[in-house]
């Protein structure tokens, strides 16, 4: 027999273990026992799907989670590569830098020789 999913399977289920008790004798102590277990059941069907709405919060946050760290790493990737960029660009202005304090040394030097 397989467990009902749904309020109304369970109701469709009672009704059919009603029909099946009404047969029996002690109908009434059966039914008796019966309203404990299926009071229990909903119980049951009640909890499971508190605890599959739960399940499917929790993988929202994750999954939102994910898609904020994968954005963040382009954002790192990107932060990196301006970062050597820079690097590149300071090191060429310290070339030219290096390269017009030769040409002043140079151009003071040939200055004094033609005095």
């Amino acid at each position: 027999m397989e467990m009902p999913s749904t309020p109304q399977q369970l109701q469709a289920l009672t009704e059919d273990i009603r029909e099946r008790v009404e047969s029996l004798s002690d109908v009434e102590v059966i039914l008796q026992q019966s309203a404990g277990d299926i009071a229990r059941a909903e119980t049951l069907l009640e909890e499971a799907k508190k605890a599959s709405k739960g399940a499917t919060d929790v993988k929202v946050t994750a999954d939102m989670v994910k898609a904020a760290l994968e954005e963040a790493e382009k954002a790192q990737n990107a932060a990196e590569k301006a970062i050597k960029q820079a690097d590149e660009d300071i090191k060429g202005t310290q070339d030219l830098l290096t390269s017009v304090s030769a040409l002043q040394v140079f151009l003071k030097i040939q200055k004094q020789h033609q005095v």
